[in-house]
């Protein structure tokens, strides 16, 4: 198994910290490749495309990792957008357990997280080990982007039908799933990063700050506190819009 990091140019700047903080809390980690549009940072393991959309950039890197032997089909990897690096230890043989389980059940997807970031659903109890639990959930569509292990194949796929639907976004690719398959669940946060990650839609997720308080992640959140700075003008107008429109339909209501 791989890791899969996930980037863009407008984020790239954060890289060299999120490289840092994986490795400070998961020192053995597997080899890591990190997919850009634009690749303005050092690492080995950096794959480039210039495709203008997030799922056109992941599928042609995807495509290349494979035509140069950095990936085969038949393995797993741990795909992780750079903003969902962990905030605590890595249990790297969780990790593996439920790559290893993956492989016994279809071979797809399992999300490393619990039921409840979900909300909905129902989750179904498929293996169990001495210390870890492989569950099916289905959900009409069910591709969450909080890390999770994907066989290349599957994710090779589910890329290509993103394409073909034009759901280009990482946010609407959440909303991709192939018909006929099953897709797994930890059930269990075994991985320990904020849902939604340290950016949402590309501005700083705050409730995610408040975890950032080990080792590189100081420094991260000390970048994400200025790139906050500028936001707030922007927040504080889409809230009191929002304000604004909830008291109107408070007021049309009470007229009916």
């Amino acid at each position: 198994m791989k890791i899969v990091m996930s980037t863009h140019s407008r984020y790239e700047r954060f890289v060299p910290l999120c490289l840092r903080a994986l490795k400070h809390f998961w020192p053995d980690h597997p080899e890591l490749l990190v997919f850009s549009d634009l690749g303005r940072f050092d690492h080995p393991g950096k794959v480039i495309s210039p495709a203008k959309s997030w799922v056109g950039m992941m599928s042609e890197c995807l495509a290349t990792s494979l035509r140069q032997g950095k990936l085969s089909e038949d393995e797993h990897v741990l795909l992780l957008l750079e903003d969902h690096i962990p905030h605590g230890p890595v249990d790297g043989r969780a990790i593996e357990w439920f790559s290893q389980s993956l492989r016994l059940q279809e071979d797809t997807y399992v999300g490393l997280f619990e039921v409840d970031h979900l909300g909905a659903g129902r989750a179904e109890l498929v293996s169990k080990g001495d210390e870890f639990a492989l569950h099916r959930f289905e959900l009409p569509n069910f591709s969450s982007l909080h890390p999770a292990v994907w066989s290349v194949r599957h994710l090779r796929r589910t890329l290509e039908l993103a394409k073909e639907l034009g759901r280009n976004t990482p946010w609407r690719f959440e909303y991709v799933r192939m018909n006929g398959v099953t897709h797994y669940l930890s059930g269990e946060g075994a991985w320990d990063s904020p849902h939604g990650g340290f950016l949402y839609q590309g501005m700083v997720n705050v409730p995610s700050l408040r975890s950032m308080r080990e080792g590189p992640l100081r420094n991260l959140r000390r970048r994400l506190l200025w790139r906050l700075v500028p936001e707030v003008p922007g927040r504080l107008a889409r809230r009191l819009g929002d304000l604004g429109r909830s008291g109107k339909r408070r007021v049309s209501a009470a007229r009916r």
